[in-house]
């Protein structure tokens, strides 16, 4: 699903956003992150080529319209939740993010990393419970 140093990455980004409220990672380290979350959820979930944001939030919504597990409908909803703000966040026009990147931290990367850290796959994964266990 996602690998273990993902997990240690979004345990070290809501431990410095608790405790500092402010960001860790600049936004640019922050998208390499989250590109790297979405490429290893698309693989698992999705067959077929990574192609650009908003086409993998098309597949996203394809697959959610199929998916029978809970645990990993939760996990495709919380994606598909990341992705609408994706642009919002990341988007380089705009240049002040502070808020959306604020909320972003605060509700959807939390929502996601959340339930990626209750997956039953995820279960024995140390980084998995610590961060769970945080959030």
């Amino acid at each position: 699903m996602i690998g273990t140093s993902m997990f240690d990455e979004l345990y070290e980004i809501h431990h410095h956003y608790s405790i500092y409220k402010k960001m860790k990672y600049s936004r640019n380290q922050m998208k390499i992150i989250i590109d790297s979350i979405i490429e290893q959820l698309y693989g698992y979930y999705i067959t077929g080529k990574f192609n650009g944001i908003m086409n993998v939030r098309a597949k996203v919504v394809e697959r959610i319209k199929i998916e029978q597990i809970d645990e990993d409908l939760n996990i495709l909803t919380a994606l598909n939740s990341l992705l609408r703000v994706y642009g919002d966040v990341f988007s380089k026009s705009y240049s002040d993010h502070k808020e959306n990147y604020v909320k972003f931290i605060e509700s959807e990367l939390r929502e996601l990393s959340l339930r990626l850290a209750e997956h039953s796959l995820n279960s024995n994964d140390s980084y998995a419970i610590r961060l769970r266990r945080m959030l």
